[in-house]
């Protein structure tokens, strides 16, 4: 996320008829698809979190992270000494009891190191990554899982000693390739693009020799390892493209063949940010069984008269394009959007039977407050259905233009069994506001799956 350094704190009293308030499903969610009652992760009022990743690792342990509330340290009863600086992580055997991971030794490391945004993998050999943005390098812990509820910690080393600007995106397949997307803008703009990429072959132990790659024209990146194929690399962007009079909104893709030794970029879709439109932030990438890599991204509407886009989004399509060569040729888009309407920060998941998974922020109309919404389909459905994750829950206000952070994560166990994480508004709590529209702080952290 683009951090907020001075966030002005606005007191903006919510009321208790609001917060009991039960929010009206769309109409047609006749699907199968329910959840077990949603897990508060976050410990404690007023420290929570927002931003989350989410892994389900080889022993179905649901691994978790998120970007906690902007406070040096946050209470933390399962770390030593009660308090972490690192940002929030939890793994659990059942989803339903979430606890630490295991530091390298009981005073827990990576949880002291002062973090501010982390990212979790998994890749095909049994091993779990995490990284985390500190002020002056990215942190980076791996674990050995053992068993159900079972892991070892191997390493906690500083993974890229360099001062990043924004969050780090870690993936990883085979036996210990590790690919890692870092938006490092006041480095690599002058390069021509604001992310750079990093890649491991021993597990995190080390990242590579020389300058990273940087991929020319990119915002905002997400890595992809293919779980059939480790040395096949890919990450998606949202960009530009230059044009005979402006840039242009874009999104690109970056795919390495031979493990990040070169790359190749590819234009999926160009002009696609034209006002009234425009992409959201980070795009959603899903491998299914048989090879076929998805992307989701959001085509954004808004006002025509609303040139800046500073007002509310009035509508948004989902749309997924697919490839079969790691991101050189792409499919024709297909739109995907379960309910018209608004929605936001939407992630994609693929599951061992083939179904796909669709979870994320949404409101029918602007006067509507945002709720978390889920769907799972196959590649031949049509008319894909929605249902709320909690009912009744609000995630955040009709007032806020924005939900909560700038991302949610989906995924699925080898039961394909769906599970999902998100924010959602602590409505007893005053909303911190800012430049980013009260997208930040006083949020909860929870999680839900298919029973």
């Amino acid at each position: 996320m683009r951090h907020i350094r001075r966030a002005l704190i606005v007191s903006v009293l919510i009321s208790a008829p609001l917060a009991a308030t039960a929010i009206a499903a769309p109409a047609g969610a006749g699907s199968a698809l329910r959840f077990d009652k949603p897990v508060l992760l976050t410990p404690q009022s007023g420290f929570g979190g927002f931003e989350p990743s989410l892994i389900v690792d080889q022993q179905d342990n649901v691994w978790a992270t998120a970007h906690r509330t902007y406070t040096p340290l946050s209470p933390d009863p399962g770390a030593a000494g009660g308090v972490r600086g690192a940002s929030w992580l939890w793994m659990s055997k059942d989803g339903k009891t979430f606890t630490n991971p295991p530091g390298l030794t009981p005073t827990g490391e990576y949880q002291k190191n002062f973090g501010l945004e982390g990212d979790v993998a998994r890749d095909g050999a049994g091993h779990v990554y995490f990284i985390d943005l500190g002020p002056a390098e990215a942190r980076f812990t791996a674990w050995k899982v053992d068993g159900p509820g079972q892991a070892t910690a191997l390493r906690t080393t500083p993974a890229l000693p360099v001062v990043l600007d924004d969050r780090p995106f870690v993936a990883a397949g085979g036996n210990g390739t590790v690919f890692v997307a870092v938006n490092n803008s006041a480095a690599t703009r002058a390069r021509g693009g604001q992310y750079a990429f990093y890649v491991s072959r021993d597990g995190g132990a080390t990242f590579g020799q020389g300058l990273p790659y940087t991929a020319a024209g990119s915002s905002f990146c997400r890595p992809h390892v293919s779980p059939r194929n480790p040395r096949l690399l890919t990450a998606v962007c949202t960009g530009e493209t230059p044009s005979p009079s402006v840039a242009r909104q874009s999104l690109l893709a970056f795919t390495s063949t031979d493990a990040g030794a070169s790359w190749t970029r590819t234009v999926i879709r160009n002009d696609a940010g034209d006002s009234p439109g425009g992409f959201e932030i980070f795009p959603s990438l899903a491998e299914a069984p048989d090879g076929t890599l998805s992307v989701l991204h959001h085509q954004q509407q808004y006002d025509p008269a609303d040139t800046g886009r500073s007002g509310p989004m009035i509508g948004s399509k989902l749309m997924t394009y697919s490839t079969r060569d790691g991101g050189l040729s792409w499919s024709k888009p297909r739109d995907v959007t379960p309910e018209p309407g608004i929605w936001s920060q939407t992630s994609l998941s693929a599951a061992p039977n083939g179904l796909l998974g669709l979870a994320g922020y949404y409101r029918p109309d602007t006067a509507s407050p945002w709720t978390f919404r889920a769907a799972t389909f196959r590649t031949s459905t049509r008319d894909i259905r929605s249902v709320p994750v909690a009912p009744g829950q609000v995630a955040s206000l009709s007032s806020e233009l924005n939900p909560p952070g700038e991302f949610t994560q989906a995924a699925f166990d080898s039961r394909s069994k769906f599970k999902v994480i998100y924010a959602a508004r602590e409505l007893a709590l005053p909303v911190l506001t800012g430049v980013e529209n009260a997208k930040f702080g006083n949020t909860q952290v929870f999680y839900a799956q298919q029973p």
